[in-house]
């Protein structure tokens, strides 16, 4: 379904499936103002009004058009407010050349570059008060796109003990090809573990989600109600640079580099502090 906005058109509005209220929302209760800048590609859209609520959004379509509106932004607004903006690019090269190379070390240059030129110097000596942190959600591991492991042609017998739906049709995986959440009948979770853990012996780690819930692997909270009743009962993870899919995926052959595993490449990431 390449056409935008379907579910809307079918009368499907989120409720019930995305958060009801937003950090956004809570903020400007304590007399916050929010914006948020985001690519022009997928801002507006149902599922960021949903997400957004309570922030101005504003839309950009290159990095220096971000920085400059976003300076502008900082410097025009009168008492606390929160910005954020989200710059996706990096990721998507990361993705496609992969986190070693020329491609993605010149679009981070560039990037830092920007924020020098058209973000640090617009702001500085003009704002008091003013906290710059920049940071990344996730690193990324080098893969090869020739050697993922597609697990309904690998193990074709695990198609009996996954979950179908009202339909009859197999329940869709979640995650990740570096952590694969499989939604597996409830009876036959042992069956499960025990056939994966063998056929993916050297390739994958396998985990009763459960237990990994108990280990704090998902938070040192109590998991909300939301979070259980949707996570899968198995997991897969990957080893090394190993990819572990479901069925064949086109995008996947395209791509060198990838998160979502427990590696300290995927998990580590960056924080940038500067007191404007």
């Amino acid at each position: 379904d390449k056409e935008r906005n379907t579910l809307v058109k079918r009368g499907f509005s989120g409720d019930g499936l995305l958060p009801d209220q937003t950090i956004y929302q809570r903020l400007a209760r304590q007399g916050v103002k929010s914006y948020v800048f985001q690519n022009s590609a997928y801002l507006p859209s149902p599922y960021s009004d949903k997400l957004l609520a309570g922030a101005k959004m504003i839309p950009f379509r290159t990095f220096s058009e971000a920085m400059l509106n976003l300076s502008d932004a900082v410097i025009n607004t009168d008492g606390p407010a929160y910005f954020f903006c989200y710059l996706d690019p990096i990721d998507t090269i990361a993705h496609y050349y992969g986190p070693g190379s020329r491609q993605l070390d010149m679009e981070i240059r560039t990037l830092m570059g920007i924020f020098e030129s058209a973000l640090y110097q617009s702001l500085a000596g003009k704002v008091e008060n003013t906290l710059l942190l920049v940071t990344a959600d996730h690193g990324q591991i080098g893969v090869n796109p020739q050697s993922i492991v597609y697990l309904n042609w690998h193990v074709p017998e695990i198609r009996a003990l996954i979950k179908t739906n009202q339909r009859g049709r197999l329940m869709t995986p979640a995650g990740s090809s570096r952590d694969l959440f499989l939604y597996v009948w409830d009876e036959c979770l042992e069956d499960a573990y025990g056939l994966l853990a063998e056929k993916l012996d050297g390739l994958a780690e396998v985990h009763r989600t459960a237990e990994l819930i108990e280990q704090g692997f998902f938070g040192s909270g109590q998991p909300s109600a939301e979070f259980l009743s949707r996570v899968s009962n198995l997991l897969v993870l990957p080893t090394g640079n190993e990819q572990v899919w479901w069925d064949e995926e086109p995008f996947l052959k395209a791509f060198r580099g990838m998160h979502g595993g427990m590696t300290p490449e995927e998990m580590e990431t960056i924080l940038l502090a500067l007191l404007l």
